[in-house]
Protein backbone atom coordinates (compact mmCIF):
# COMPACT_ATOMS: atom_id res chain seq x y z
CA UNK A 1 0.00 0.00 0.00
CA UNK A 2 2.22 2.88 -1.19
CA UNK A 3 0.50 5.87 0.62
CA UNK A 4 0.10 9.23 -2.03
CA UNK A 5 3.22 11.42 -1.70
CA UNK A 6 5.68 8.94 -0.60
CA UNK A 7 8.49 8.71 -2.64
CA UNK A 8 10.06 5.13 -3.37
CA UNK A 9 13.24 3.78 -4.86
CA UNK A 10 12.83 0.78 -6.66
CA UNK A 11 14.22 -1.55 -9.53
CA UNK A 12 12.58 -1.35 -12.79
CA UNK A 13 12.86 -2.62 -16.79
CA UNK A 14 11.27 0.06 -18.89
CA UNK A 15 10.75 -1.04 -22.46
CA UNK A 16 9.12 1.47 -25.16
CA UNK A 17 5.41 1.13 -26.10
CA UNK A 18 4.92 -0.76 -29.07
CA UNK A 19 1.71 -2.82 -30.36
CA UNK A 20 0.14 -4.21 -33.47
CA UNK A 21 -1.77 -1.48 -35.37
CA UNK A 22 -5.07 -3.06 -36.15
CA UNK A 23 -8.08 -0.43 -37.37
CA UNK A 24 -10.69 -2.30 -35.63
CA UNK A 25 -8.80 -2.93 -32.84
CA UNK A 26 -6.34 -0.41 -30.61
CA UNK A 27 -3.66 1.25 -31.29
CA UNK A 28 -1.14 1.26 -28.13
CA UNK A 29 1.68 3.40 -29.40
CA UNK A 30 -1.16 6.19 -29.95
CA UNK A 31 -2.93 5.65 -26.43
CA UNK A 32 0.64 6.01 -24.59
CA UNK A 33 1.04 9.05 -26.86
CA UNK A 34 -1.84 10.77 -25.58
CA UNK A 35 -1.73 9.70 -22.36
CA UNK A 36 2.20 10.86 -21.69
CA UNK A 37 3.89 7.78 -21.48
CA UNK A 38 7.01 6.93 -23.03
CA UNK A 39 7.37 3.30 -21.63
CA UNK A 40 6.04 0.74 -19.68
CA UNK A 41 7.71 -2.03 -17.79
CA UNK A 42 7.96 -3.95 -14.47
CA UNK A 43 8.98 -3.17 -10.81
CA UNK A 44 11.71 -5.89 -9.68
CA UNK A 45 11.63 -6.76 -5.61
CA UNK A 46 14.10 -4.20 -4.69
CA UNK A 47 11.87 -1.46 -3.40
CA UNK A 48 12.95 0.65 -0.83
CA UNK A 49 10.97 3.62 0.67
CA UNK A 50 12.99 7.21 0.45
CA UNK A 51 10.07 8.97 1.66
CA UNK A 52 6.73 8.81 3.60
CA UNK A 53 3.70 10.37 3.06
CA UNK A 54 1.29 12.04 4.51
CA UNK A 55 0.65 15.94 5.13
CA UNK A 56 -1.88 18.60 4.32
CA UNK A 57 -1.13 18.64 0.70
CA UNK A 58 -4.04 18.83 -2.10
CA UNK A 59 -3.03 14.99 -3.36
CA UNK A 60 -3.34 13.89 0.57
CA UNK A 61 -6.86 15.68 0.63
CA UNK A 62 -8.00 14.18 -2.29
CA UNK A 63 -6.43 11.06 -0.78
CA UNK A 64 -8.43 11.27 2.12
CA UNK A 65 -11.77 11.87 0.78
CA UNK A 66 -11.49 8.95 -1.74
CA UNK A 67 -10.83 6.74 1.44
CA UNK A 68 -13.39 8.06 3.57
CA UNK A 69 -15.98 7.36 0.51
CA UNK A 70 -14.52 3.76 0.05
CA UNK A 71 -15.11 3.27 3.83
CA UNK A 72 -18.65 4.35 3.57
CA UNK A 73 -18.75 1.90 0.37
CA UNK A 74 -17.55 -0.96 2.45
CA UNK A 75 -20.13 -0.38 5.07
CA UNK A 76 -23.16 -0.09 2.49
CA UNK A 77 -22.26 -2.05 -0.41
CA UNK A 78 -25.94 -1.44 -1.77
CA UNK A 79 -25.27 1.83 -2.25
CA UNK A 80 -22.19 1.43 -4.35
CA UNK A 81 -23.24 2.89 -7.54
CA UNK A 82 -24.45 6.39 -5.70
CA UNK A 83 -21.16 6.48 -4.13
CA UNK A 84 -19.48 6.06 -7.09
CA UNK A 85 -21.36 8.67 -8.82
CA UNK A 86 -20.40 10.93 -5.78
CA UNK A 87 -16.37 9.63 -5.93
CA UNK A 88 -16.73 11.01 -9.59
CA UNK A 89 -18.23 14.62 -8.94
CA UNK A 90 -16.45 15.72 -5.80
CA UNK A 91 -12.88 14.42 -6.61
CA UNK A 92 -13.68 13.55 -10.76
CA UNK A 93 -12.52 9.85 -9.66
CA UNK A 94 -14.29 8.52 -12.87
CA UNK A 95 -12.63 5.63 -12.39
CA UNK A 96 -15.06 4.52 -9.85
CA UNK A 97 -17.98 4.19 -11.83
CA UNK A 98 -18.81 0.68 -12.86
CA UNK A 99 -18.94 -0.20 -16.79
CA UNK A 100 -22.83 -0.82 -16.58
CA UNK A 101 -22.74 2.85 -15.56
CA UNK A 102 -20.90 4.30 -17.94
CA UNK A 103 -23.06 2.28 -20.76
CA UNK A 104 -26.42 3.45 -19.40
CA UNK A 105 -25.27 7.08 -19.05
CA UNK A 106 -23.99 7.27 -22.78
CA UNK A 107 -27.49 6.30 -24.12
CA UNK A 108 -29.25 9.36 -21.91
CA UNK A 109 -26.68 11.70 -22.98
CA UNK A 110 -25.29 11.87 -19.52
CA UNK A 111 -21.62 11.15 -19.49
CA UNK A 112 -20.69 14.90 -19.94
CA UNK A 113 -22.39 15.74 -16.58
CA UNK A 114 -20.32 13.06 -14.71
CA UNK A 115 -17.16 14.19 -15.99
CA UNK A 116 -15.80 17.40 -14.28
CA UNK A 117 -16.37 20.18 -16.60
CA UNK A 118 -17.70 23.96 -16.14
CA UNK A 119 -21.31 23.23 -15.73
CA UNK A 120 -19.85 21.91 -12.41
CA UNK A 121 -16.91 24.43 -11.17
CA UNK A 122 -19.57 27.19 -12.10
CA UNK A 123 -21.86 25.69 -9.54
CA UNK A 124 -19.57 25.55 -7.24
CA UNK A 125 -18.30 29.16 -7.65
CA UNK A 126 -21.94 30.73 -7.65
CA UNK A 127 -22.37 28.50 -4.06
CA UNK A 128 -19.61 30.47 -2.54
CA UNK A 129 -20.34 33.75 -3.46
CA UNK A 130 -23.90 32.91 -2.50
CA UNK A 131 -22.68 32.04 1.09
CA UNK A 132 -20.05 35.03 1.11
CA UNK A 133 -23.21 36.82 0.12
CA UNK A 134 -25.29 35.61 3.38
CA UNK A 135 -23.03 35.85 5.86
CA UNK A 136 -22.40 39.50 5.10
CA UNK A 137 -26.17 39.95 5.30
CA UNK A 138 -26.25 38.77 8.61
CA UNK A 139 -22.42 39.82 9.48
CA UNK A 140 -22.52 43.26 11.64
CA UNK A 141 -19.03 43.98 9.84
CA UNK A 142 -19.64 44.76 5.76
CA UNK A 143 -16.81 45.92 3.67
CA UNK A 144 -16.44 49.27 1.89
CA UNK A 145 -16.85 46.90 -1.63
CA UNK A 146 -18.89 43.45 -0.47
CA UNK A 147 -18.70 43.22 -4.39
CA UNK A 148 -15.10 42.67 -4.71
CA UNK A 149 -15.06 39.69 -1.87
CA UNK A 150 -18.40 37.94 -3.27
CA UNK A 151 -16.24 37.84 -6.96
CA UNK A 152 -12.90 36.45 -5.01
CA UNK A 153 -14.93 34.25 -2.76
CA UNK A 154 -16.83 32.61 -5.86
CA UNK A 155 -13.26 32.43 -8.24
CA UNK A 156 -11.56 30.86 -4.65
CA UNK A 157 -14.02 28.34 -4.31
CA UNK A 158 -13.90 27.41 -8.33
CA UNK A 159 -10.30 27.31 -7.66
CA UNK A 160 -10.37 24.63 -4.72
CA UNK A 161 -13.39 22.51 -6.50
CA UNK A 162 -10.87 22.32 -9.68
CA UNK A 163 -8.02 21.60 -7.87
CA UNK A 164 -9.33 19.30 -5.80
CA UNK A 165 -10.75 17.35 -8.75
CA UNK A 166 -7.17 16.88 -10.47
CA UNK A 167 -7.32 20.17 -12.20
CA UNK A 168 -7.76 18.92 -15.28
CA UNK A 169 -7.86 21.17 -18.84
CA UNK A 170 -11.60 21.85 -19.20
CA UNK A 171 -11.66 22.83 -15.50
CA UNK A 172 -8.71 25.43 -15.82
CA UNK A 173 -10.81 27.06 -19.00
CA UNK A 174 -13.79 26.94 -16.58
CA UNK A 175 -11.47 29.00 -13.70
CA UNK A 176 -9.90 31.05 -16.34
CA UNK A 177 -13.47 31.73 -17.75
CA UNK A 178 -14.59 33.06 -14.53
CA UNK A 179 -11.67 34.64 -13.50
CA UNK A 180 -12.45 37.10 -16.84
CA UNK A 181 -16.11 37.56 -16.09
CA UNK A 182 -15.36 38.29 -12.67
CA UNK A 183 -13.27 41.23 -13.54
CA UNK A 184 -15.40 42.85 -16.15
CA UNK A 185 -18.20 42.29 -13.58
CA UNK A 186 -15.83 43.92 -11.10
CA UNK A 187 -14.56 46.72 -12.91
CA UNK A 188 -18.38 47.51 -13.71
CA UNK A 189 -17.47 49.10 -17.68
CA UNK A 190 -20.80 48.84 -18.72
CA UNK A 191 -20.35 46.52 -21.22
CA UNK A 192 -22.13 43.72 -22.70
CA UNK A 193 -22.54 40.05 -21.88
CA UNK A 194 -20.51 39.62 -25.17
CA UNK A 195 -18.14 42.11 -24.13
CA UNK A 196 -17.35 39.72 -20.90
CA UNK A 197 -17.48 36.73 -23.41
CA UNK A 198 -14.30 37.99 -25.93
CA UNK A 199 -12.36 38.75 -22.94
CA UNK A 200 -13.10 35.25 -21.30
CA UNK A 201 -12.26 33.56 -24.47
CA UNK A 202 -9.12 35.69 -24.98
CA UNK A 203 -8.11 34.63 -21.88
CA UNK A 204 -8.54 30.98 -21.87
CA UNK A 205 -6.66 30.76 -25.59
Amino acid sequence: DWTVGSRWSVSARVKPVIGEVNVRGLNRETWALANGLDGMGTLGRDRKLVRQGGGFGLANMRDAVSRSWQRIEDKYPEFSDGIGLMRALSIGEQSALRPPLWQAFRPLGLTHLVSISGLHVTMVAVLFAWLIKRIFRYSPWIPAQPRVWILAGGVAGALFYALLAGFSVPTQRSVLMLAAFAWVWWRGSGGSGWTAWWQALAVVL
